[in-house]
């Protein structure tokens, strides 16, 4: 967000963009992208949903909303004000477009791609950028919604289920507050939680980490979590989405959920959480109809970019990324990084230009999908991501080492 604690840049989709002289053409309407004529390349179309912030533009006026430019300075605990962030988002674009002009192709894969699983310091890691970090100095992404994992001296907050039953939003907001702090304290960038899955299977091993199975009391919950967390300088990460609702055969299993129960159940959670301005959300594992949660684009770009209005990133659960279509289905960050889907192969792609994507997001906000020195229909494969900026002032603490 903006100077003081928002977001210092986000999700420029230009790391494939073409390296030819920019095309003044207007994009077109997703109706009229025409089919490559000449082009050799597979054409594959960018989702056709189109993107907005929540909640609806001030320029429509809606009761009781007001905008908040520091994710620092959160709207008091029981108050009715639903904050806007949409101020603070705008600030973190310009400032993501301005950083962006001066990274290469290569930079710009690094930033989207992890360096493999524990080849840092961190559970996730996101390289520096340029000779000793000078254009970026990378993040750490860590567990866990309880507090910081692989550290000493570290407190081990009440579990999330434990929290909820306290109904009390006063201690949840201040939980989430002292959580934030102690991550940012042990130089962690990015916090792994809070995990809002409703507990379907009773038998799930994980479900203490999340808030019960109610989903106004679980959505509640995630919203004070998230004020706090990201009140004390670290992003929170909503997880899993969506329907993660079990361990077992967790990375093979189909939930099968119908529209209106995934709307009123599961996903309630995950829209309180993009309310309260939440920086970052994990797509889990399972399969939702027949579809890896992470390749889903009606989950994804559909129902949460489109509809809840999600203007972060979406990062992949460890080793969660089958395929490269997630680029096109609103996958934002591969983690932890592996040999398939290294920054240098996302280069190599880019660079012989294996598959020609035409984009029609450009026609919504520039804020979301800002085009750089690109045609409108220009080639990526990955967006890129930068975050907070009070975080870049401090990275790398050593007390984590």
């Amino acid at each position: 967000m903006h100077p003081l604690g928002a977001l210092v840049f986000l999700l420029i989709p230009t790391l494939c963009a073409s390296q030819e002289a920019p095309d003044a053409t207007p994009t077109a309407a997703p109706t009229d992208i025409p089919p490559p004529a000449t082009e050799t390349a597979i054409a594959v179309p960018i989702s056709e949903y189109p993107f907005s912030a929540f909640p609806p533009p001030l320029q429509t006026p809606v009761a009781g909303v007001v905008p908040v430019t520091d994710p620092r300075e959160p709207p008091p605990v029981g108050s009715s004000l639903i904050p806007n962030f949409a101020q603070a988002w705008a600030g973190a674009y310009q400032e993501a477009k301005n950083k962006i002009a001066g990274f290469t192709l290569e930079e710009k894969a690094d930033v989207g791609t992890g360096v493999g699983w524990m080849n840092g310091r961190c559970v996730g890691n996101i390289p520096p950028i340029g000779e000793n970090g000078t254009k970026w100095p990378g993040l750490c992404l860590e567990d866990s919604p309880l507090g910081v994992r692989f550290g000493d001296y570290v407190t081990a907050f009440p579990t999330g289920v434990n929290t909820a039953a306290t109904f009390n939003r006063k201690l949840i907001r201040r939980r989430g507050l002292f959580m934030g702090r102690e991550f940012v304290g042990k130089g962690v960038n990015v916090a792994l939680g809070p995990m809002m899955n409703i507990g379907r299977i009773a038998q799930g091993g994980r479900n203490w980490e999340g808030f019960g199975a109610d989903p106004f009391l679980a959505g509640e919950a995630a919203y004070e979590t998230i004020l706090g967390m990201q009140a004390g300088g670290v992003q929170a990460c909503a997880k899993h989405l969506i329907n993660n609702e079990q361990e077992h055969f967790r990375t093979r299993e189909s939930s099968d959920v119908d529209d209106r129960t995934q709307h009123e159940i599961y996903a309630h959670p995950f829209l309180r959480s993009i309310m309260a301005g939440v920086t970052s959300i994990m797509c889990s594992y399972n399969l939702i109809n027949g579809t890896y949660a992470c390749e889903n684009d009606k989950i994804m770009n559909d129902i949460i970019k489109r509809e809840f209005g999600f203007q972060g990133y979406i990062m992949s659960d460890w080793q969660a990324t089958h395929s490269t279509i997630s680029v096109i289905t609103g996958l934002d960050m591969t983690m932890p990084g592996d040999i398939t889907f290294l920054s240098n192969t996302t280069v190599r792609i880019c660079r012989q230009r294996e598959i020609k994507v035409f984009s029609d997001c450009f026609a919504g906000l520039l804020s979301l999908f800002a085009v750089s020195a690109a045609s409108p229909k220009s080639l990526h494969l990955f967006k890129l991501l930068f975050f907070l900026k009070w975080q870049v002032e401090s990275l790398f603490l050593e007390f984590c080492r």
